[in-house]
């Protein structure tokens, strides 16, 4: 609670605080209230202490749970990513099993979403994929004899990029 007072004003907040612990879990889980979820990953691993083998089972059990839901795949992603941040194994050997518990998850044909390293790193694959096929173009046309102007035109890389593939083709 927070008071100030002064020339006969007073203004006073009162934040209401919640107790993680004393939720029902069962309600928490039979909620429709992704914000209950949220609540009741974080009471999960409230409860799961240090253990990374019990953070990794109610990580399990609350995406087959969240399937359960019957919620859209758009309405999943941020609440998975919560609960990936909260739950996520940290030691090889249980990522190792997690990422087994989502490969059979994928083969039975359920959605798998993706944590956030994951997009991040698909994110950073495709641009470097990207990068690898415009410095491929541009390597083609120098092939062909094409200006630079044209050759920056249409492989949309930078002058930069261009001057090192020709240096490298010199050598």
């Amino acid at each position: 609670m927070y008071l100030r007072e002064s020339y006969r004003n007073r203004v006073s907040y009162e934040y209401p605080s919640l107790k993680l612990w004393e939720l029902d879990a069962d309600e928490l889980e039979s909620s429709n209230n992704p914000f209950d979820w949220a609540l009741y990953a974080g009471k999960c691993a409230l409860e799961s202490d240090r253990s990374e083998t019990l953070k990794l089972d109610y990580l399990t059990r609350l995406i087959e749970k969240l399937d359960a839901k019957g919620w859209t795949h758009d309405e999943k992603p941020a609440l998975f990513r919560f609960m990936d941040a909260l739950l996520h194994p940290k030691s090889p050997e249980l990522r190792k099993a997690y990422d087994e518990f989502r490969e059979q998850r994928r083969k039975e044909g359920k959605i798998v979403l993706l944590s956030v390293m994951e997009e991040r790193a698909q994110e950073r694959g495709k641009k470097m994929g990207e990068a690898k096929k415009a410095l491929a173009v541009a390597s083609e046309m120098l092939d062909a004899g094409e200006s630079a102007e044209k050759i920056l035109r249409y492989s949309k890389i930078s002058r930069k990029e261009l001057d090192k593939l020709v240096a490298a083709r010199r050598n």
